[in-house]
């Protein structure tokens, strides 16, 4: 919980304490003249309203003010609740004959105080996101049915605190429920459902969700202050009401997460090494030299990329927003581990156990999803500015995860694992240049291809053969070639400072990968039609004359004493 979500929760906290405490000491019909000319209907109907304002900008805190994430689905609540609870005090449909009194504000056209669709609007929201971090995988269906439990067992009590303790609003008829008619908690759960339900297509970015926790809290501070009312009404059977059906929400929720893609990733480490050797021998080979700690380490790491790429690339038939909630139930599912939470997936518990153990913050996880984000719509990079954001979160962050996991900190020695990731990205997308013109996604900055005197048009003629690789197109692939070789080398600095068998790893991987653009070479610069490899025998001669080049960086800088004792 950050430190801007704790002041703002406390300050509802502390707002809903002293209005409890003035309730509890001025108790309607019995409070005693005041000796200031405010009378005490006036007071209650500010911290009423007072609290319905403070608990918006809460929220808004809690999800820091993002126009997809706050403001959008607030107004389309606000809005579609007025016009349900104006339906309900003209006709009583859904919820039964009733009008408001003058303490909750101004009224609305209908009828309705303006205090009324806010609260809806924010009590909804919280229910939606609070679903979405504790059950992403339940299905739309399944959330919508359980959050609109969760918004009843909250009327359970906020009904009778506030028609019956205190006249906010008043019914026609006499309800079984202290008051309260039946139809009314019929209509609340159908309402609860119709707002939830429009809320699920909204494109809600995860990473912008709070917390479970903060927006636990915040739901407990909204339930807290009409709880508190009945109990001291003595209300008990609302109050075992609240607790039921709330229940009854959450279980609702909760689902065995789906695992479906992740069938071929083995549970143990030495098979997660397999599997990585099916998929990237470049990698499989580096790996050989790492300790057994970081050869865990490093296939779990590579195994959830690589299931987090597929959710991308292997969605055959889906829409980017299906493929887009896939990725959020996926980092939420992540989150959740990381939290020390249980997803029934073996490979988030082992990885983002061990990433929370070790205090790597979670962030680097949240950005490669953004990453995977950016391919859902692929929009031509413009500059080389553009792609190395790119690059940083899909390749970087992985450098960054594992030399934080060997207990590096430094941030000099970061600074090259991110090099490394910028260089090594870049390679991948030389080698790819057609298999990502086949899907739609060109990653060479538009600027550079201005330069080199080439359009969009030339890379689709240079693929169907109907243009020959020219001195253009070498050209421009000498440039970006160098540019990454200038990163492979800055981060050869870095390699120097790591701890143990890492040094030789990352050596080898570097040098295997920047093997690379002899193969491009090779093809004539045909990465068309051709895809740059290196065979097993060049990859033992790069890997040697990388882990070289290595040590001889390495005897020239000095040690860094905070690096010493780090994971073998």
């Amino acid at each position: 919980m950050s430190r801007q979500e704790k002041i703002a929760l406390s300050c509802a906290g502390l707002l809903t304490a002293l209005a409890f405490l003035g309730h509890a000491a001025f108790p309607p019909g019995k409070a005693p003249p005041l000796p200031f000319p405010l009378d005490l209907e006036t007071i209650r109907s500010g911290f009423a309203q007072s609290q319905i304002v403070l608990s918006t900008v809460v929220l808004g805190v809690l999800v820091r003010w993002k126009p997809r994430e706050f403001f959008l689905p607030v107004v389309l609540v606000f809005f579609s609740s007025w016009a349900v609870e104006a339906l309900g005090v003209q006709t009583g449909m859904p919820f039964g004959s009733y009008h408001y009194a003058t303490g909750l504000g101004a009224l609305l056209p209908g009828q309705v105080p303006w205090s009324i669709p806010l609260s809806w609007a924010v009590a909804v929201l919280a229910v939606h996101y609070l679903l979405r971090r504790l059950s992403p995988d339940a299905g739309r269906l399944r959330r919508v049915m359980a959050g609109s439990l969760l918004l009843l067992a909250w009327d359970l009590v906020l009904d009778p605190a506030m028609s019956s303790v205190l006249p906010f609003w008043l019914w026609g008829t006499d309800g079984f429920w202290y008051g309260v008619p039946l139809s009314n908690l019929l209509g609340w759960y159908v309402s609860g459902a119709l707002f939830l339900g429009m809320l699920e297509p909204l494109p809600g970015r995860i990473e912008f969700l709070p917390a479970r926790n903060s927006l636990g809290t915040y739901l407990l501070l909204l339930c807290a202050m009409p709880l508190a009312m009945v109990a001291l009404a003595g209300y008990w059977l609302a109050i075992a009401g609240f607790v039921l059906v709330a229940g009854l929400g959450l279980a609702l929720s909760r689902q065995k997460p789906s695992k479906k893609g992740l069938d071929q990733v083995p549970a143990d480490s030495s098979g997660r090494m397999d599997f990585m050797a099916r998929h990237s021998r470049s990698f499989r080979f580096a790996s050989r030299f790492l300790s057994p700690h970081l050869r865990e380490v490093v296939g779990g790491v590579y195994c959830w990329c690589r299931v987090t790429d597929d959710l991308v690339d292997e969605a055959v038939g889906l829409s980017s927003l299906e493929i887009a909630h896939r990725l959020d139930a996926w980092e939420a599912l992540s989150r959740r581990a990381y939290e020390g939470g249980e997803t029934g997936i073996e490979l988030l518990q082992d990885v983002f156990g061990r990433m929370a153990t070790e205090m790597i913050p979670f962030e680097i996880a949240s950005d490669l999803i953004a990453g995977m984000r950016m391919d859902l719509a692929p929009e031509p990079f413009e500059s080389p500015r553009e792609l190395r954001l790119y690059s940083y979160r899909v390749a970087s962050t992985v450098g960054l995860w594992i030399t934080r996991s060997a207990g590096v900190s430094d941030p000099c020695v970061l600074e090259c694992a991110e090099a490394l990731g910028h260089a090594m990205q870049l390679t991948n997308i030389l080698r790819d240049v057609g298999e990502d013109l086949s899907r739609g996604r060109v990653y060479i900055p538009m600027s550079d291809l201005r330069e080199a005197g080439l359009e969009l048009a030339d890379l689709e003629d240079y693929a169907s053969g109907t243009r020959a690789i020219d001195d253009r197109w070498r050209g421009l692939m000498e440039i970006l070639m160098a540019r990454a070789d200038a990163d492979y080398q800055l981060s050869l600095v870095g390699m120097a400072y790591l701890p143990g068998s890492l040094q030789t790893g990352v050596a080898v991987a570097a040098a295997v990968y920047q093997g690379i653009h002899g193969a491009i070479r090779r093809n004539g610069y045909d990465n068309f039609r051709k895809r740059g490899v290196t065979g097993q025998m060049e990859k033992i001669g790069l890997g040697a004359r990388g882990w070289w080049a290595m040590r001889r960086v390495a005897s020239r800088v000095a040690p860094v004493p905070s690096l010493a004792g780090g994971v073998p």
